[in-house]
């Protein structure tokens, strides 16, 4: 889903440049936040990738390659220009390394791995969100908003085995629009919700496709004024169908954070 997907996340992330640059600034309501926070979701990964005319094998990561759960960082930072007006950024990297004998001949990359064979298998997906957020409602105990955002995703897939060792790397640009709600539960706590999401129809040769789908809910706690305290749940759902590849991603689990003001 490529080219497709390009256009799109151009076209986004040109709107939201162009809102942020004619939203009229306010000194006194301007603010910096920057959060750093670790995600432990639990994962299910399913790979495939086609090599030398060969149909590759939808290898699941976890039941075939023993991928075990982990933590992962999280750093993003947002800028509120003027009362309705945010311009968003994260950087969300994940990585798996495991070791398992193979339950099954699997196929990758045209190669194919014997059952009871040791594999070592390492995943990585990395995503860079670049966003932008207007709060078309604003009172005193809640907001709502829309969010429109260009994310760019790599994503590298490689089973090493004795003396084999082959790789899949797809980087793939992909935009995406959501909504926010955000509640003053009390005077030191607040809670935000928010779900962002894209999706390309699959085509009728089955040569590209995708989507994307990301919620969030989180609740922050006011330490002092400049200085809180996150705990929340996090939820991605990742597909990608190309030409000669294709994953299938599901993570959901806790985060836990804290988040500085200026």
């Amino acid at each position: 889903m490529t080219n497709l997907a390009a256009g799109w996340a151009v076209r986004t992330l040109s709107l939201g440049t162009l809102l942020t640059l004619t939203a009229a600034p306010c000194a006194a309501q301007a603010r910096l936040d920057v959060s750093f926070g670790s995600w432990s979701p639990h994962a299910a990964i399913v790979v495939a990738s086609d090599g030398a005319g060969v149909q590759g094998t939808s290898i699941d990561l976890g039941q075939d390659a023993g991928l075990a759960d982990g933590h992962f960082p999280d750093v993003a930072v947002s800028f509120r220009a003027a009362a309705r007006h945010k311009v968003r950024f994260e950087y969300l990297p994940i990585a798996y390394e495991s070791t398992a004998a193979l339950p099954r001949d699997v196929v990758f990359n045209g190669v194919t791995y014997a059952r009871g064979a040791p594999v070592g298998s390492h995943f990585e997906w990395t995503t860079y969100r670049f966003g932008y957020e207007y709060d078309f409602v604003v009172r005193h105990q809640w907001r709502a908003g829309l969010i429109v955002e260009a994310r760019q995703t790599d994503i590298q897939e490689r089973l090493t085995s004795g003396s084999t060792d082959q790789a899949r790397r797809t980087r793939v640009p992909v935009p995406a629009i959501g909504a926010t709600v955000g509640i003053r539960a009390a005077d030191r706590v607040s809670i935000t919700g928010e779900i962002i999401g894209f999706k390309v129809p699959t085509s009728a040769d089955r040569r590209y496709g995708g989507h994307y789908a990301d919620l969030m809910l989180l609740g922050t706690f006011d330490l002092t004024t400049h200085v809180g305290a996150q705990a929340g749940y996090r939820l991605v759902d990742v597909g990608h169908l190309g030409e000669s590849d294709s994953a299938t991603m599901t993570l959901g689990g806790v985060y836990f954070g804290a988040i500085v003001r200026r």
